[in-house]
């Protein structure tokens, strides 16, 4: 089969389980993390600061060839990003071998949750947002934005009291971190050009990539960067009347985002994970009014742009369900982590295309026997009819290679509908 016949066959095949049609098999394409580093021998410290990319190249094209899954794979783990983080110098996480590291050097990068906008400042984030967001937000993420602390964005009788303003830009240390701002903008654009170069030639070796785009729901950008989850919630009763003109204003912004993207032909996937609204962390009511109400919108305009929504249910999601099927039957792929997959395929099997739900951690603890029976009740529960992606529940990091060959082997062959 040539490399043009295998993106063909893939196609045809996401295709088909995304119409809820049955295709020559169901795609198989486990969600992988730090597996393919892990099993050429490096560190996710390696990787992070492999500058040159040939770690990550060497690895993931290793795991292509020999596991050859219906999907390529992209950089998933900060490929290359450490020198740039050390510039940026983020508040909000940490990673893997970065100086003083806090974490283990085969951990993926690990977010510090805090609140960017306080108590006191409810009133100045409504006024002035630009201000804000200039002066408070930008600052309390990455040291590197510490000079905008102290810049005017006041209006004075003539505009922006631009004289002061300009004094305020030309002062030594504000030129100096404009510098490291341009500086790390080029370190990023060279690692995104030389990363698409290696998405290329994996293309070239007849693996597909569906998705070109992404995005967070309304109410998960609050909660992610402007609240934290405990405050977050808690507004969810003390300052309901901001969330919900947040996720107004939100929606609206995102809807612009999706408008101006170019029509795509029907394959392209916009992917979005669903962090703050999986079972217990919200109630019914805040559930449709804040989170579904907008999450719906964000399906439809992707659906109209010609994308297929792909949506990445984090947790539990079992009293969820009732909501997702009202979306437009065979245009919608939704993966699950922690979901009776009998159910999900009872409720969403005639309207949208299913994914997950295998357990990654038997692919660390578990015989090759244990790991094809439970890929063969799995695609027992949730393949008949079609609309049914194999995937893991989650990324693979630590698997046992006979695993994970059994995993793959009895998707492929069990999975056959023809």
């Amino acid at each position: 089969m040539t490399p043009n016949e295998k993106k063909e066959a893939t196609i045809a095949r996401y295709k088909a389980a995304v119409a809820l049609k049955e295709a020559d098999r169901i795609p198989v394409s486990p969600l992988v993390q730090g597996f393919p580093y892990y099993r050429a021998g490096y560190t996710i410290a390696d990787i992070v600061y492999d500058t040159t990319l040939e770690k990550s190249k060497k690895a993931v094209m290793d795991y292509l060839k020999t596991y050859d899954p219906d999907l390529g794979l992209g950089f998933g783990v900060n490929n290359a990003m450490g020198p740039v983080f050390e510039k940026m110098e983020p508040y909000t996480m940490h990673w893997a071998g970065q100086p003083d590291c806090k974490i283990n050097p085969n951990s993926i990068h690990q977010w510090i949750e805090f609140p960017l906008l306080l108590d006191e400042e409810f009133d100045e984030f409504r006024r002035d947002r630009t201000g804000w967001s200039m002066n408070k937000a930008l600052p309390r993420m990455c040291k590197i934005f510490d000079g905008f602390k102290n810049i005017s964005f006041r209006q004075g009788y003539d505009g922006f009291s631009y004289y002061s303003t300009m004094a305020e830009l030309s002062t030594p240390e504000f030129r100096e971190k404009m510098q490291r701002i341009w500086e790390v903008n080029d370190m990023y654009t060279d690692i995104m050009r030389r990363q698409f170069g290696v998405m290329k030639e994996i293309e070239d070796m007849g693996f597909v990539s569906f998705t070109d785009s992404g995005h967070l729901t309304p109410y998960d950008h609050y909660n992610d960067f402007l609240r934290g989850s405990i405050l977050g919630m808690m507004d969810l009763y003390e300052n309901y009347d901001l969330v919900e003109q947040w996720c107004e204003e939100n929606w609206q912004e995102t809807e612009a985002f999706i408008k101006s993207l170019p029509k795509a032909d029907g394959t392209k996937w916009f992917s979005m994970a669903l962090h703050k609204a999986f079972d217990g962390f919200m109630n019914d009511e805040h559930y449709e009014k804040l989170y579904w109400k907008y999450l719906q919108k964000m399906i439809l305009a992707i659906i109209d742009s010609g994308r297929i929504p792909y949506v990445y249910t984090e947790g539990w999601y079992n009293t969820r369900l009732k909501y997702l099927k009202d979306v437009p039957a065979g245009k919608v792929i939704y993966h699950f982590e922690y979901v009776d997959m009998a159910k999900a395929k009872q409720e969403l099997g005639d309207v949208a295309c299913i994914s997950g739900g295998f357990d990654r951690l038997l692919l660390e603890r578990g015989t090759p026997e244990e790991v094809s029976d439970a890929v063969k009740k799995l695609i027992d529960t949730c393949a008949p009819g079609g609309g049914f992606i194999f995937e893991t529940d989650a990324g693979v990091d630590y698997a046992k290679e006979e695993n994970f060959a059994a995993m793959m082997e009895t998707a492929r062959e069990y999975g056959r509908y023809r």
